[in-house]
């Protein structure tokens, strides 16, 4: 048994080595590994040429003073992958757009490493700066445009992958999901509530999933979403509308269409992939809490006067209730309903609905 597991901790042990120097590490990765090595190196730690450093890189065999630290720094971030020396051409000087997290700047009688990236300057780590360790020195563009060269680490070609987008989990039918695009956004507590009730639904591409808070809200997601909210209520007619021809969303747009919520455009046609106003979906919610006489003022709204004739009285209500707020200001009464917008009215549909 020990000698199975000595064997297993070598492979690991091979298996991570082998990782650390195949794989190239993102910037941000770089420098959390260089910051790291300030707990062994902290500033003002005496660094002179009399330390000398071994490194992995491969251009050179090692050095000592600044360029050893910088070495010392490299290999942190980097472990063995080989490193690759840039000189600047004739008129064109290294610039700051030319570095990366990590590389090694040769600056006129100074090495140092790069830590932060910015527009016009760069912060650097160093050793043997006046016989010392030193952290976060300003370097600014002109100042890397007088560099003799720069030793780099990442390979030729090499592109940064884009980061991860942050994402929510949440138990969705039983199962936790991770939805990609949702963290952050300000209706991201409305949305959850909405996909955690199974109101609204998340789409999958691939690997990920998504929610796609900005897109607009169809006719057939908002009775659905509403009939999913009455309990989902059997239907015994049969759909009045041949342009219904998803499975997910016929019977809402029934029960929608025989308790006199939506209606279709025509007799015969409902439209369900057709966007829907912040006042039709106020108007549709209207109806479905019973067409309450309470109301609010809207005149203090700049845009009051561009309210439909069939929405004001649903609209009044919804601002009333607080199912709808102003939108920079304004009521927007027909601008497009977004998903995001969509599930907080929903929320507070229902919290209006709880206080009748």
């Amino acid at each position: 048994m020990i000698k199975k597991l000595i064997c297993l901790a070598l492979v690991l042990v091979c298996v991570c080595s082998v990782s650390f120097a195949t794989n190239v590490p993102t910037q941000a990765e770089a420098y959390n590994r260089i910051i790291a090595m300030k707990t062994k190196y902290p500033e003002g730690t005496p660094w002179s040429g009399r330390h000398y450093y071994s490194w992995n890189g491969g251009t050179y065999g090692g050095a000592s003073a600044c360029m050893g630290f910088a070495m010392l720094l490299s290999d942190a971030a980097f472990g063995h992958l080989p490193a690759r020396n840039i000189y600047p051409t004739s008129g064109n000087p290294i610039e700051i757009s030319d570095l990366r997290v990590g590389d090694i700047l040769r600056l006129p009688g100074h090495s140092t490493v790069v830590l932060e990236k910015h527009s016009d300057y760069i912060i650097i780590g160093e050793g043997n700066w006046e016989g010392r360790v030193h952290w976060g020195r300003k370097i600014t563009a002109a100042q890397v445009r007088r560099a003799t060269y720069y030793t780099t680490r990442y390979p030729e070609g090499y592109v940064e992958p884009a980061p991860a987008k942050a994402t929510v989990d949440m138990v969705i039918d039983g199962k936790t999901v991770s939805v990609s695009d949702i963290a952050g956004h300000w209706a991201q507590e409305h949305i959850k509530a909405c996909l955690t009730s199974g109101l609204l639904s998340v789409s999958e591409e691939g690997k990920n999933v998504y929610f796609k808070p900005d897109e607009a809200s169809s006719r057939a997601q908002i009775v659905t979403a509403l009939w999913r909210a009455k309990g989902s209520p059997k239907v015994k007619e049969n759909c009045l509308f041949p342009d219904v021809t998803e499975d997910w969303c016929r019977d809402a747009v029934t029960w929608a269409a025989s308790e006199g919520i939506v209606t279709g455009i025509s007799k015969t046609e409902f439209a369900p992939n057709a966007p829907v106003s912040r006042e039709a979906l106020a108007t549709i919610m209207f109806r479905l809490a019973g067409n309450s006489e309470k109301g609010a003022d809207l005149s203090s709204f700049s845009d009051a006067e561009s309210v439909s004739a069939f929405a004001k009285a649903g609209l009044s209500w919804a601002v009333g209730e607080g199912i709808i707020s102003g939108k920079n200001g304004l009521l927007a009464p027909q601008g497009t309903t977004t998903r995001a917008e969509l599930s907080a009215m929903i929320v507070r549909f229902s919290i209006a609905l709880s206080r009748a």
